[in-house]
Formats: C-alpha cells, structure tokens, sequence
C-alpha cells in the first residue's frame, strides 16, 4: 500500500509539474528580423544596424559588437537605442568599406530575464559579384541551464505548495473538523509546513535569479552596482520582469515572515497569491496579451494550488488523524468538503489553460508543428489522467469507501 501510494504522489507531481508547463516553456526573446538581414548582400554600406526581437529587450545590459573579415572589432559604433515597444534595437554605424562583417549580440528579455547570444552575417559588396555570406546566423540561451531551470521550477511548486496548504486548511480542513467538534490540537495550524514551503520559494527564486543574472556579469550596468542587499532582482533594473520578481520575493518573503511568526494563515494565502502574481506577470500571457491575460495566466496557477498543491496539507492532515475509525471519519468529511473547491478548481485550470495557450502558440499549425504543441497535447492527456483521479475519489468519497479513496 505504501509503495503504491508513493507512485501514484510521484504521478500527481508529474501531472502537477504539466499544468503549470507554458509559464516556463514558452519562447524567449529571439531575434525574428534584422537589417541588413542575415547573409543579405547590400552595395551599399548601412548606416545603421537595426535588429528586431520577439519581445521586449533591456537596452542597458545588451551587448553589440561588429567584426570584420579579419575577426577584429569595427570602432565607432554609436549609442544602442530601442522604440518605445522595447522589441527593436538601432545602432548607428561609422562609414564601412566593403566587405564580410559579422554582428555579436547578446540580449536580455525585460519580459521574462532570460539571456540571449548570437550572431548574424552580411556582405557589403557594390561590385556584386561575391557570392553573399554562407554562414547562417546561430543564436542561444543563456539562461536555460539545468540549475536555472530546477530552481525555477522549485520556486513554483513550493509556491503552488504553501498557497494550496493554506487553502485546503482555512477553506476544508478547520471548518470540517470543527463541525465534528474535534479536539483542538488537530486543528492546529501547519505552521512549520507554510514556512517550509515560503523558505523554499524564497530561496529558489534568489537561487534561479542569482543564476539568470550571471551572463550580465560582464555587463557594464550603470547604477545597479549596491542598492538593497536582498534584492536579487537588481541585476534587471527596473524592467517588467524585475518589477515581477520583486513582487514574488516580497510575497514569499512576508509568507515566511507570517508563518514564523504565527500570524493569520489567510494572510499567509495572501502573500502566497502574491508570489504566484508576480510569476504570472513575468510570464509570456502577461507581455503579450496584456493584464487582462496576466490575469488568467495568475488565475490559473491559483487553480492549480487548489487543486493539486492541496497534497502536502491533506497528507499531513491525515497522518494527524491516524487511520482508526475516527480518524477515517473525520478524513472524508475533509474530503467531502475539499472536493466543491476541486470540482471548481479542475475546470478553472483547463478554461484558464486554453485561453492563454493560442498566444504561446502563434497558431493552430504549431499545435502539431512545435515542441509547445507536443507539450501542450501531453498536458491535455495528463489532465485527463488527473480529472479521472478525482472523479473516482469523488464518487468513492460519496460512497463511503475511503479505505480504496485514500491511495487516490
């Protein structure tokens, strides 16, 4: 029974970790047009050089460097501006003569913090007659590390974990058990789980900043030397991605301050959905379709902590209750209650879900054309498992088999 309970904990956190999938997968600020354009042979020398990028970019931590045939780096560029939408970068250039140059960058998104490099290529030939560049340009991430990611992702499930402790305890568990009149030492709050989960987020979100942030440690960044000793964010200035993170340190960072401290547990949801706000407002729904998405995008990881991040406060609650009779009851009159919050909860992640995914997207083809569509069809299929999970539970729970409901 043991080894099949931790299986099926191991499955809900595989179908956890698919619901909250396109806050993490979604496309960085890639470079889509550019001027000249790579590998375009132009006879005459621009006179300036203009790239354009899917998202907004930070001008104060981009880098631009331009190399000639010998690999040596053209002097007199001018000052890096960008337009008022963040998403083109102009550079003017000094009198070029003709020949292969190269271009050097490397961008920071103000969306989502993550780091890009790359190249691109293009000829100035007034004679035409060399063939145009044959190299293609190349770009990478580099903010997608392995321990960027892990430590992302912890931050989200501990912050799905502590919103959804103090949910399932403040909506299901006390008002239940107080209506059996049980005894009050089971109805103490789970204090040392909600600080768990707040430290963890915490310390997860400073981990994957201080690591986001390391490819900008060679930038020259006028003043964001210093500031406060806690902001982890300060490498990214005052962009929407680091006004966002700041949000979410400060909602983990009072969440753990609260629970230490044993203050209101619905102040500690408070500041829970202040954390997860802050994710969904560095997310890509959020820069592209606007609050009104953003919105969605923070509802839906609200849904998620309902329904899934309940877990670790109803495992803890029934190791408080034991398995007699009376601990059984009390059991499913938690269950009872929790299930009118899930069987909200569920539909919400799926409706929340399909509105945001056709802005990740782009379009129906890329359903079948792009690794966020095979995501998102493995997302669909892992949802469909988790439904079935709670739709057993609930008619075992309204049956009265707890005993079968429980490895569920």
């Amino acid at each position: 029974m043991k080894r099949a309970r931790r299986r099926l904990a191991a499955l809900a956190g595989a179908i956890g970790l698919a619901l909250v999938g396109p806050l993490l997968v979604a496309g960085h600020a890639a470079l889509v047009n550019s001027f000249p354009g790579d590998g375009a042979s132009v006879p005459v020398a621009p006179p300036e050089l203009t790239m354009t990028f899917v998202e907004p970019i930070d001008p104060i931590t981009t880098f631009l460097e331009l190399v000639g045939e010998d690999q040596v780096a053209i002097p007199g560029l001018g000052t890096l501006t960008v337009d008022q939408a963040g998403t083109t970068a102009s550079v003017p250039l000094p009198i070029l003569p003709p020949g292969l140059y190269t271009v050097h960058y490397r961008i920071t998104s103000a969306v989502d913090g993550h780091s890009l490099a790359g190249t691109w290529s293009f000829l100035v030939d007034p004679t035409g007659t060399r063939p145009p560049p044959g190299i293609a340009g190349a770009s990478s991430s580099l903010s997608s590390d392995p321990p960027a990611v892990l430590a992302r992702w912890l931050a989200l499930l501990a912050g799905l974990a502590l919103l959804g402790t103090a949910i399932f305890w403040v909506a299901s568990a006390r008002p239940a058990l107080t209506r059996l009149g049980i005894a009050a030492p089971m109805l103490t709050v789970p204090w040392l789980t909600l600080a768990a989960c707040s430290a963890l987020a915490l310390a997860a979100l400073a981990t994957y900043l201080i690591l986001a942030a390391a490819p900008l440690s060679n930038a020259a960044v006028p003043g964001r030397d210093g500031g406060f000793p806690l902001d982890f964010a300060a490498p990214f200035g005052s962009t929407r991605f680091a006004m966002a993170m700041r949000v979410s340190l400060v909602g983990s960072g009072a969440a753990l301050l609260l629970a230490l401290n044993r203050r209101s547990v619905l102040a500690v949801g408070v500041a829970a959905s202040l954390f997860l706000g802050g994710l969904a407002l560095a997310g890509h729904p959020a820069s592209s379709g606007g609050v009104l998405f953003g919105a969605a995008d923070w509802l839906h990881l609200v849904a998620v902590a309902t329904w899934l991040g309940t877990l670790p406060g109803f495992f803890l609650l029934v190791q408080r209750l034991g398995g007699g009779e009376a601990g059984r009851t009390a059991t499913g009159a938690v269950l009872r209650r929790h299930s009118r919050l899930a069987m909200v909860a569920a539909p919400l992640v799926a409706l929340t879900g399909v509105a945001n995914s056709p802005l990740l997207l782009g379009s129906s083809r890329a359903l079948v054309a792009s690794d966020y569509g095979n995501l998102l069809i493995a997302k669909a299929l892992l949802f469909s498992v988790a439904l079935a999970i709670g739709s057993a539970n609930f008619f075992l729970v309204r049956a009265g088999s707890l005993r079968r409901s429980l490895p569920l």
